[in-house]
């Protein structure tokens, strides 16, 4: 009996206790990622750097995935697409984030022609009143610090220019 116990606290010891065994840290998916996150971000005071930072916190999730043919993704679609999708995908997944937030002003889709064709940006009031243009890929992605506003919109109205 001695023999075995000692043999068994040798093995123990020399292979680990699987009672002490930790599977890996399993990472959440990334929707239930996002889904907890935003629920626990609670903005009550909207401030212009709020708003980055929500931007920027999409920007951390989404892959942008070239779509032909171009099929404009909802903002669940998105999500559930793994939030892989092209810039007005981006756009509208941004928007129904900030919607998702609470967010109490206009948000819009501003669609732009740029040297290499149309792309899509997002277009928000601020809350002092005044308008601020996101991007929705990496700049050097896109060279577009000059653009041409063909056109936005919201729920509601479609502008022209």
């Amino acid at each position: 009996m001695r023999k075995l116990l000692l043999t068994l606290i040798v093995a123990i010891f020399l292979t680990g206790c699987t009672c002490f065994y930790q599977p890996a840290n399993i990472k959440a998916d990334p929707q239930t990622k996002y889904y907890e996150h935003i629920r626990d971000w609670q903005i009550r005071d909207w401030q212009e750097r709020d708003v980055s930072s929500v931007i920027n916190f999409c920007l951390k999730y989404v892959v942008y995935t070239y779509d032909p043919p171009d099929h404009w993704q909802t903002y669940q679609e998105m999500i559930n697409s793994d939030f892989h999708g092209d810039c007005e995908d981006i756009a509208l997944f941004m928007a129904g984030t900030l919607r998702a937030l609470g967010y109490p002003y206009q948000i819009r889709i501003l669609l732009v022609k740029i040297i290499e064709g149309e792309h899509a940006m997002l277009k928000v009031e601020l809350p002092n009143g005044k308008w601020r243009v996101y991007q929705t890929v990496d700049a050097p992605l896109w060279q577009i610090d000059v653009f041409v506003p063909i056109c936005e919109f919201d729920e509601k109205e479609i502008y022209t220019f």
